[in-house]
């Protein structure tokens, strides 16, 4: 499970709360469209988290054409366990999909049919869902998050994530510029906000688990991880618990009055208060 640590992303505390504060408000303005009873439907429902039309629709959408190994993997009934669905599929396609149970814990992978039903109905992606999400461009995906809240907001959050991830790279791997830095900071917000329109929309661990990473990513800060963790489990998720466990014995001086406050936080995002 890789450990996330502080980073500096170019730009002060105060403007790093500053703009917590903004996508806080645009996240929930954003989803004010969504009526309580059609979040509501989509929390309870386990058909309209785990909506195995979303691949046939994602494939229309992008018209790409899948390769003929996408269509092997398709086609065939669940495999009993994460590591052996990534066995049947391509290098390019094990990379991509082990990168993503790495960003977020290692929360994706399974161990059995029933955990992976148990996933499902919680609101995670199969394998082969992430695949045909990937092939999407971003304006495709965030027309899906805006048009049908559900399993395309976490792919529209993950997607944001990712973009800032790379800007982050590239901030790395040299001095830090002005046009970066403004592309850092409205990332940042972008990020942060597609993660809040997930949380509210779905109620799935796996968007609790993506607010916390993004927001933990984007301030510099691991407290949000800690709370995006006790957030999923009480949205469902019965590995929370190993999971904090792991986060306080890597951060044992992380701020405890913080994490409460992003928790309480989270919480009202995604409806439970």
């Amino acid at each position: 499970m890789p450990i996330l640590s502080p980073s500096d992303y170019g730009f002060s505390w105060r403007l790093a709360r500053l703009v917590r504060f903004l996508v806080l408000a645009v996240g929930v303005a954003g989803c004010q469209g969504v009526s309580d009873r059609e979040t509501s439907d989509v929390a309870k429902s386990g058909e309209s988290l785990a909506d195995p039309s979303f691949m046939s629709q994602g494939a229309a959408a992008s018209e790409h054409r899948a390769s003929a190994s996408e269509e092997h993997v398709k086609a065939t009934r669940m495999p009993p366990s994460w590591n052996e669905a990534l066995d049947r599929m391509t290098l390019d396609q094990r990379e991509y999909l082990a990168g993503l149970n790495d960003r977020y814990m290692g929360v994706l992978r399974y161990q059995s049919v029933e955990e992976a039903e148990e996933l499902a109905r919680l609101g995670f992606p199969t394998p082969e869902e992430w695949l045909a999400a990937r092939d999407l461009t971003d304006r495709q995906l965030q027309e899906m998050a805006s048009e049908r809240p559900g399993k395309a907001s976490l792919f529209h959050a993950n997607r944001t994530l990712e973009k800032f991830d790379r800007l982050d790279a590239a901030k790395s791997r040299g001095s830090i510029d002005k046009q970066l830095q403004d592309q850092l900071v409205i990332s940042a917000a972008d990020a942060h906000s597609s993660a809040l329109v997930a949380l509210r929309t779905t109620r799935s661990p796996l968007a609790a688990y993506i607010a916390g990473i993004s927001d933990a990513k984007t301030a510099g800060s691991p407290e949000p991880i800690a709370a995006g963790i006790q957030l999923a489990g009480d949205l469902g998720d019965p590995r929370a618990q190993a999971l904090l466990k792991g986060f306080n014995e890597r951060h044992p001086e992380a701020n405890v009055a913080l994490i409460h406050q992003a928790y309480l936080t989270m919480r009202r995002i995604a409806g439970l208060n």
